[in-house]
């Protein structure tokens, strides 16, 4: 099972009050060159084979990250953004975002970051 994190506005990351809205992920992503907007999550099995999914009701964007070279998706939902297993380099890169959003990166635990 996959580990998250989550960006977001309100006390637990799971309450449904301080939405980060739409527009407001739309604008970061305006200006935040290394987020590339998607419709939908692309990849490769472990034999290389292609797949692609879109996740009804979300906003995603990819990063490429440079530490990892791996490719990290962050994935706007319900008014918080989601990022599954990240790494300490990813961990920042969200610290970074939820600046600039006026929010905080919380875990599943609720741990803070």
């Amino acid at each position: 099972m996959a580990y998250v994190i989550h960006i977001t506005k309100r006390k637990s990351w799971f309450d449904k009050n301080l939405d980060i809205t739409l527009e407001e992920w739309k604008r970061l992503l305006e200006v935040e060159p290394e987020l590339i907007p998607s419709e939908k999550v692309e990849g490769e099995t472990k034999d290389g084979a292609k797949v692609a999914y879109a996740l009804k009701g979300s906003f995603l964007a990819k990063w490429n990250n440079p530490t990892t070279h791996n490719v990290v998706w962050f994935n706007y939902h319900d008014g918080i953004i989601d990022i599954s297993d990240p790494d300490e380099s990813t961990i920042k890169k969200a610290k970074d975002i939820a600046s600039k959003l006026k929010a905080k990166v919380q875990g599943d635990e609720l741990e803070s970051y």
